[in-house]
């Protein structure tokens, strides 16, 4: 995949969070047809699992729940114009804690967005969105996710210094994630990055990342500051 495009389909800290694209290659269905369909929920300002998944052929509803737009903001849809793949999409504004379809979906997917729902509230609240996704879910469908994990004291220093850690943006132990999908009949991860969300621009979080990808490849996974996770129905 191009330069360009994981810089679509990331956005932020692309280095390290391309990874989790690869990890869930492996999670897509082997043989895709017509009726097959995805979910992207809080699909953020680019659209980009939307447009990851629009990309393979897949019919694929981008979604938020957001004041400012119906589902996707104008520069999500000129991102899916830009690669040819508007007709794959459809846009919709959903609650991820109140997704209106059951058994609909063979793919729901979402980068970052649990811990900026539930903040400061409590695990009720991410436990209600789990289980909106797997009813959500068709039997034998998938939820690929990442989310930002707790990690180290580091990370805990500087996000509430300098990141979303202000806002009171919830960071979720391993633990924590995988009490939340036990539902499942399986739940797989990985984890990512240790330096590359200390950058303060995308240049810096590149160099950070490969630093990662070189040298911090084998601390221990809760050190790094986001899992990659896929959990089948």
């Amino acid at each position: 995949m191009v330069e360009e495009q994981l810089k679509d389909i990331i956005g932020w800290d692309v280095a390290n969070w391309s990874q989790a694209l690869q990890y869930w290659e492996k999670f897509l269905p082997e043989k895709k047809s017509n009726d097959t369909t995805a979910l992207e929920l809080g699909s953020g300002f680019n659209g980009g699992l939307s447009l990851w998944l629009a990309l393979k052929g897949i019919k694929t509803t981008c979604s938020g729940y957001n004041p400012n737009y119906n589902g996707a903001s104008d520069q999500a849809k000129a991102i899916h114009e830009k690669y040819g793949v508007s007709d794959l999409i459809e846009y919709q504004e959903i609650n991820a804690t109140e997704i209106p379809y059951q058994a609909k979906y063979d793919i729901i997917c979402y980068k970052s967005m649990l811990g900026g729902i539930v903040r400061k509230g409590d695990m009720e609240i991410a436990e209600k969105v789990v289980e909106e996704i797997f009813s959500a879910l068709k039997p034998g469908g998938v939820l690929m996710f990442a989310e930002n994990t707790s990690a180290t004291f580091v990370h805990k220093v500087m996000r509430n210094r300098f990141s979303t850690g202000k806002s009171g943006w919830r960071y979720f132990t391993i633990d924590e994630l995988n009490m939340l999908h036990r539902q499942f009949s399986t739940f797989e991860y990985r984890t990512y990055g240790f330096l590359g969300c200390f950058g303060i621009n995308e240049q810096q979080r590149r160099m950070l990342g490969n630093l990662d990808q070189t040298i911090f490849t084998k601390l221990p996974e809760q050190w790094n500051y986001f899992l990659a996770g896929a959990a089948i129905k």
